[in-house]
């Protein structure tokens, strides 16, 4: 799942690199670029950052920070390779966090980020986030924790007694379901998986969505070269 929404090239993680990660929560995806030995230096403004360091206190090159993206403490050029995992589109400035994500970046390199489109998200643009905005929000967070278990048993249902058994038996049908692009990538996850995706979307204060043009508008404010964009389902 981190490779497909941050396609990095696997030969990128075999040479001698600096790596930043923009947002680590609780370390899962420092696993995927490790293993090369490479220094990966990774960062989060919340009480998670703490949780990460504890899984990685002996992995002699991994180093977490906790800091603002906004206020990076590296210096120029200092990573070859940056990323972050839907984390940028919870950040109130991204326009400032990007010019200083460009700013530590090599230039001659490339950085991987993702954000929430507007296409196709009616559900999430105009029913979830007004929902989080006026009553999820107000929620203590353990609360809702239990409380996502009831969409991702929508969710879980639905894919289990409907999106794949026509999948299975029916597969002229299925591209005629609605949301069949998006159920198509969630087939491949067991409940607990969806139950934390359900969890991570509704607790988040806020999260902001964005038009391909968007994109490039915050590349070009940014000073980022947009080399490669897709929509991901």
């Amino acid at each position: 799942m981190f490779f497909d929404h941050i396609p990095i090239i696997s030969n990128e993680l075999d040479r001698s690199i600096a790596i930043l990660e923009i947002g680590c929560g609780n370390g899962r995806n420092i696993k995927h670029v490790m293993r090369s030995g490479n220094p990966v230096f990774t960062i989060d403004i919340s009480e998670s950052a703490y949780n990460a360091n504890r899984k990685y206190d002996k992995t002699d090159n991994v180093f977490i920070v906790r800091c603002d993206g906004n206020k990076l403490p590296f210096r120029n050029g200092q990573f070859d390779l940056i990323f972050s995992d839907h984390v940028l589109r919870h950040i109130p400035d991204l326009d400032e966090c990007l010019k200083e994500i460009e700013r530590v970046a090599d230039k001659e390199n490339r950085i991987y980020f993702n954000l929430y489109s507007k296409e196709n998200n009616f559900i999430m643009t105009h029913i979830v986030e007004p929902i989080k905005k006026y009553y999820l929000n107000k929620i203590p967070i353990g609360a809702l924790h239990l409380l996502s278990n009831i969409p991702a048993l929508i969710l879980w249902s639905a894919i289990k007694l409907i999106y794949e058994p026509i999948l299975t038996n029916c597969k002229g049908l299925y591209k005629y379901l609605p949301l069949a692009d998006h159920m198509t990538f969630w087939l491949r996850f067991d409940y607990r998986i969806i139950r934390q995706t359900v969890f991570d979307l509704l607790h988040a204060p806020f999260a902001y969505y964005f038009s391909g043009s968007d994109i490039e508008d915050l590349a070009k404010s940014s000073g980022l070269i947009l080399t490669e964009k897709k929509l991901l389902r």
